[in-house]
């Protein structure tokens, strides 16, 4: 008889993830059971810097650059719709059926007879093509990849981080492992994750973890977003998995390539660069006590808590334990302890 693994269960736990199930048990559970693709568009000009700096030889392989413009608001939405309906076409349904299910769904108020009409048009059919012959990549257009080009340049320029994104890749006595991929345990939980760059320096016997950052805001700004999104949590989960990383004996899997068990590793640290340029890239490098709190929780200084990744994957076996998803932990020791959730909002 076929056993069927329940998914919550057997999830290995990512960053993302943790940042997810922080926010709410419940969203995580509903992602972990019935998973959908994130539009990620936003992302795009971020993950290809990354890929030209860390994996340029697979640059073609993931991205496909158009020329000719991409449709702006509903028709572009329509355009998305289009395709996506066109991948999942079993039925060979026709292309005007398609078309009508993205029309009620784009929100136009013109006719459905005048949007297929513009949707005709030789520009918007080209870019349908570009599409059906990209499938697969993701596309940029050839204007934001100029600008992709220029933060590249900058970083591999900057006296601040071209150790980082260039000097280190050529220098004889380092290694450099990018988007390394680890897997590990942390207290009886499987857990992974995927580092942009890792340098080895032999020389001083060091390892030094990185993460590539690329944002629309100031770079100086970025303490805001160090929070915001989690990157603190990010830091000390990716710690904690360079650590056990490093402690294996070298072989040619999920661990070194050279035995680098006994050398001492820098704190994590952020590579931040403005798509703009307004401001040269900056190299953010994490505390040990920003490490520790977000390992194990602590107070920010504007006075609010946060929890570490080890709190969460602790709450994450209390869920598993009891498969009760949609009553956060906090609530539930409340309702424990004081048969109620106590409030208390005041300093």
């Amino acid at each position: 008889m076929e056993i069927i693994t329940n998914p919550l269960q057997a999830h290995v736990m990512s960053v993302s993830s943790l940042n997810l199930f922080a926010k709410s048990p419940a969203e995580y559970r509903q992602h972990i059971l019935n998973p959908k693709s994130i539009d990620a568009s936003y992302f795009t000009k971020g993950s290809a810097v990354d890929c030209l700096i860390t994996e340029p030889d697979k640059f073609d392989e993931q991205f496909a650059v158009i020329k000719t413009g991409k449709p702006s608001g509903m028709m572009g939405d329509l355009c998305k719709m289009m395709y996506d309906y066109q991948q999942v076409n079993q039925d060979n349904l026709p292309e005007e059926t398609l078309f009508s299910l993205a029309y009620k769904k784009s929100g136009f108020k013109l006719k459905e007879e005048s949007i297929w009409k513009k949707y005709q048009d030789s520009k918007i059919q080209q870019y349908m093509n570009f599409l059906k012959n990209s499938k697969g990549k993701t596309v940029i257009p050839e204007g934001d990849l100029e600008q992709v080009k220029d933060v590249v340049a900058i970083l591999k320029g900057c006296s601040a981080t071209k150790f980082y994104m260039k000097e280190c890749v050529d220098h004889p006595l380092m290694d450099v492992y990018d988007q390394l991929y680890i897997e590990f345990e942390y207290d009886g939980i499987k857990c992974k994750g995927t580092l942009d760059r890792v340098i080895i320096d032999h020389t001083n016997k060091k390892i030094i973890p990185t993460d590539l950052k690329t944002t629309g805001k100031s770079v100086l700004e970025f303490s805001n977003s160090f929070i915001k999104f989690g990157y603190f949590r990010q830091a000390a989960f990716y710690t904690e998995a360079i650590r056990q990383w490093h402690k294996r004996s070298p072989s040619s899997g999920n661990s070194p390539k050279n035995d680098i068990s006994a050398y001492t590793m820098d704190p994590f640290k952020f590579i931040v660069a403005e798509m703009a340029c307004s401001h040269k890239p900056v190299v953010y490098g994490c505390s040990i006590r920003d490490i520790n709190m977000a390992t194990h929780g602590g107070v920010l200084k504007t006075g609010e808590y946060v929890k570490g990744f080890a709190e969460l994957l602790e709450e994450v076996k209390w869920h598993r334990d009891t498969d009760d998803w949609l009553t956060t932990y906090d609530h539930a020791m409340s309702y424990q302890n004081e048969n109620c959730v106590v409030l208390d909002v005041f300093n």
